[in-house]
């Protein structure tokens, strides 16, 4: 009976001890989650601050509407100059001579 109790006690102990190295790793678990978590938080809000922080993205101009030229206006037409209305250019009408035929004036 002896040997029995010293295995229980031996068989407690390690499970005990076994008991007490799981509590350790879930503990250790817990707090490496809990480290990646504020990790990945603090990671979170530096890219939100990036980008609060960017430049605004380049918009081109829209482009100006299409405005038509504006009609021209006609040429002046040109008239062709009336025709003359002597047939005779540089002609001044009958003469009428003085005597001696040297002389004239135009005839009334």
């Amino acid at each position: 009976m002896a040997a029995e109790q010293k295995e229980r006690a031996a068989a407690a102990a390690v499970a005990e001890q076994e008991r007490k190295e799981a509590a350790e790793r879930a503990e250790a678990d817990r707090l490496a989650a809990e480290a990646a978590a504020l990790e990945a938080e603090r990671l979170a809000e530096a890219e939100r601050e990036r980008v609060r922080n960017l430049p605004a993205p380049y918009v081109p101009p829209a482009p100006a509407p299409y405005v038509p030229p504006a009609p021209q206006p006609a040429p002046p037409v040109v008239q062709p100059p009336p025709p003359a209305q002597e047939p005779f250019p540089g002609y001044t009408g009958p003469r009428c001579y003085a005597p001696g035929g040297k002389t004239w004036k135009p005839c009334p």
